[in-house]
């Protein structure tokens, strides 16, 4: 069973993610569950060290001022939980860092 959250990211991986939908024309949630699949099915899936950073004065901090809504799975959300418990942060760091990671790979491949 699938339930719906949201996910804060940047403007400009949302607004490359359009751009790939629009050539693929997948539906998001089959691009969600790509990218969390893909991430997910890593040996030792990284999280980049800027993501992690809470602290918004601080200039390393990314500004996450766009919202995504998800549809998760019960395997994809407890897989996220653990990657976020290992880093201690929040499931929405490391759909961040999952979807980041996804749209790079599909924007080269695509040539965007």
């Amino acid at each position: 069973m699938e339930t719906k959250s949201t996910f804060s990211v940047t403007p400009a991986v949302q607004e490359a993610e359009k751009e790939v939908l629009k050539i693929t024309r997948l539906s998001r949630t089959m691009y969600h569950r790509l990218a969390l699949e893909r991430y997910l099915g890593q040996e030792d899936p990284k999280i980049n060290p800027k993501l992690l950073i809470r602290k918004k004065t601080d200039p390393r901090y990314v500004r996450k001022n766009a919202v995504e809504p998800v549809y998760l799975s019960e395997e994809h959300r407890a897989g996220l939980e653990m990657i976020a418990k290992r880093y201690d942060t929040n499931i929405g760091t490391v759909f961040l860092q999952a979807l980041l990671e996804y749209t790079v790979i599909q924007t080269e491949l695509l040539g965007i």
